[in-house]
């Protein structure tokens, strides 16, 4: 196998090309598209009795160069597109396969690891549809299962019971070998030790993600490393697979989690929050279930701007791609800093939906949030809610409204976000943005992002008028005029690029 990484990329570039192996990737997905339980129909075409196999060996090969190459080389632009077609391979095989082939739950798992790796999460979801007593797992592949569509109740039940309710793993283990003595031979005794050392390396790991402890992480690596290195003596393959996946899934994960890209800022004033409420954030989303415990590709970057009140912020994503989370991260910031945030929608269905996944996240931070919808027109208690609540969920009308009766309350809002649905047609596009980077009714607006559900076919017209539009901010209570610079035009490119594997 070739180690130098112009060597990997040759190698990988000749097994995902289209025609590889007479187009086996293409054979093996048709397959899936009509079979079932294994079995093909009546009159269905016929595929060679070996198509299996080959997959299988393909995936595998494939899946094996990628991981080499992400060693030397973790942001390759080849990556992705080797692991997806490593993982199609073998989901070609396991998907509507055998239901009674015993090996199909462990390539089931590696086919969602190579769908993760790639950053291909929902996909990598969708391969554990199904109820997880089919897939005749191993304790080992079990809990990487559940790390894997983040269930961190089931991986915390499956560590506890392995560690036998908490007397260690140390003894959990001696008191195995003890209690297997009779029938118990070198294989057995070699499987439970590398199936105990996997569950520990997963703890130190899990208190990693709990606590944001990077030495537990590491840790964590290297008790997986040994792990390798100890399957590879003893030529246990399974196990060699099940190590060499954790360490690359894990270190994946911890570079995209909430404690990483969520850092502290270097300069905050003495009275900041940010600290606190980041921690109870953290450990808030990571019980949920499944856990939120990282950033997809297509929130990084704005994440990491998010962090800056001094910066403006416009993303464009599709949709279901992130663009709530990248609000909610900067309501966060705001909040930290004493200040209140107004979330602005175009419609009151969406009103009421973004209302109730803000009051799930800041309510139980002790926020209060409210909103401002429905009838036209602006009561007493829309003035007291827009005056007095952490958090406020608007339609602009509403906002207009509520404004027009008391312009004063334009002074004591602080941060604002702005959602828009950028119309199909690209010559709509540029006047959408220009209207919602304007705020309301024409006014500046302060510190704020603009959210936009952005189709692919109007993704130039929004970079070209984030590069060539000037920007209204407040700076130090004025408004003054940002031209595209050299950051605007970076987050225009970033925008443009919003990665679909969410």
């Amino acid at each position: 196998m070739p180690r130098n990484p112009e060597g990997l990329v040759g190698e990988i570039n000749t097994a995902i090309s289209p025609a590889f192996r007479g187009r086996l990737v293409q054979r093996g997905l048709a397959r899936g598209l009509v079979w079932n339980a294994g079995v093909l129909p009546s009159g269905a075409p016929q595929f060679s009795h070996r198509l299996s196999g080959e997959l299988i060996a393909y995936g595998l090969g494939l899946f094996r160069l990628a991981l080499s190459l992400r060693d030397t080389d973790r942001n390759h632009a080849l990556l992705p597109n080797a692991f997806e077609r490593a993982a199609e391979a073998i989901e070609a095989v396991v998907r509507n396969g055998d239901p009674a082939w015993p090996e199909r739950g462990f390539y089931t798992m590696v086919a969602s690891a190579a769908y993760h790796l790639g950053h291909f999460s929902a996909r990598a979801f969708s391969l554990f549809g199904g109820t997880a007593r089919d897939l005749n797992l191993s304790p080992s592949e079990e809990v990487l299962r559940h790390l894997l569509v983040r269930d961190i109740t089931g991986l915390h039940a499956a560590l506890v019971t392995w560690a036998q309710e908490g007397i260690g793993f140390d003894a959990a283990l001696a008191r195995k070998l003890d209690q297997s003595s009779e029938d118990l031979d070198f294989n057995n005794s070699l499987h439970l030790a590398l199936t105990t050392l996997f569950h520990r390396a997963v703890a130190q790991y899990d208190h990693a993600l709990e606590a944001g402890d990077a030495a537990s992480r590491q840790a964590a690596l290297d008790s997986l490393n040994e792990g390798i290195s100890t399957a590879a003596e003893f030529r246990h393959v399974p196990f060699y697979w099940l190590y060499t996946i954790a360490r690359h899934l894990l270190d994946d994960l911890w570079d995209h989690c909430l404690h990483v890209r969520l850092p502290m800022p270097l300069s905050d004033p003495p009275d900041s929050q940010w600290d606190r409420l980041r921690r109870l954030f953290i450990a808030l989303v990571s019980r949920r279930t499944p856990a939120e415990l990282d950033l997809w590709p297509s929130q990084l970057d704005a994440a990491q701007r998010s962090l800056d009140v001094r910066d403006d912020l416009v993303v464009a994503l599709p949709t279901s791609a992130g663009k709530t989370r990248v609000a909610e991260l900067c309501i966060l910031r705001a909040l930290s800093l004493g200040q209140r945030a107004v979330f602005v929608t175009p419609l009151r269905a969406l009103s009421a939906q973004t209302e109730r996944t803000l009051r799930r996240t800041f309510v139980p931070l002790g926020f209060s949030v409210s909103s401002l919808y429905g009838s036209s027109g602006a009561t007493g208690d829309d003035l007291d809610s827009l005056a007095n609540r952490d958090v406020v969920v608007s339609t602009p009308e509403k906002l207009d409204f509520a404004l027009r009766n008391d312009p004063s309350l334009l002074e004591r809002l602080v941060w604002w976000c702005w959602t828009k649905a950028i119309p199909s047609e690209p010559e709509n596009a540029e006047s959408v943005m220009k209207c919602s980077c304007n705020g309301c009714c024409g006014e500046p607006m302060p510190h704020s992002a603009v959210l936009f559900a952005c189709p692919p076919c109007c993704r130039r017209e929004i970079n070209s008028t984030i590069s060539r539009r000037g920007f209204v901010r407040m700076n130090r209570g004025k408004p003054s005029v940002r031209n595209g610079g050299p950051r605007d035009s970076d987050l225009a490119r970033s925008c443009g690029s919003a990665s679909r594997r969410a």
